[in-house]
């Protein structure tokens, strides 16, 4: 579906009224409601253009966490992360984004990776788990964090 500023989103829903929004841009989970509060904070002045990484909710940091050689906090919070898989886990909404180097990557990065985040959305919580494969020759270095706003 489509999200703020027309971004494409895809919205978890638990049948115990739990639900989660997710945004491809950036991999962003932006809201996580259980069942009605949501527990994740998006700042008012966030941007949605497909430009700038999305300020709130929980952003990827990948592969640098902070100031660096490269953008803080590295690329992945602004690149587009695709769906990989999607499947109801015992009752419970699953979804898992993926992320793979490309021309932007390769421009403040030049290694070969991809990036799987499962997330899992619970009754009462939400389950993330991301993995980091180097698909490169040579071996490299990196930070990641998923950067939660409350």
């Amino acid at each position: 579906s489509q999200g703020n500023g027309g971004l494409p989103k895809v919205s978890l829903i638990s049948p115990h009224g739990s639900e989660a929004e997710i945004y491809h841009f950036g991999g962003c989970i932006t809201s996580l409601k259980v069942p009605s509060k949501d527990l994740l904070f998006v700042r008012p002045d966030a941007v949605f253009n497909g430009k700038k990484p999305i300020s709130g909710g929980i952003p990827h940091c990948f592969p640098q966490f902070g100031p660096g050689p490269m953008q803080q906090h590295g690329f992945a919070r602004n690149m587009n992360w695709s769906i990989a898989d999607s499947e109801n886990i015992e009752g419970d909404p699953t979804i898992t984004l993926e992320l793979k180097d490309d021309p932007y990557s390769h421009s403040m990065w030049d290694f070969s990776f991809h990036a799987s985040y499962k997330i899992t959305l619970h009754s009462k919580s939400l389950s993330t788990v991301l993995n980091i494969t180097n698909t490169d020759r040579s071996s490299f270095s990196f930070s990641s964090a998923l950067h939660t706003y409350f």
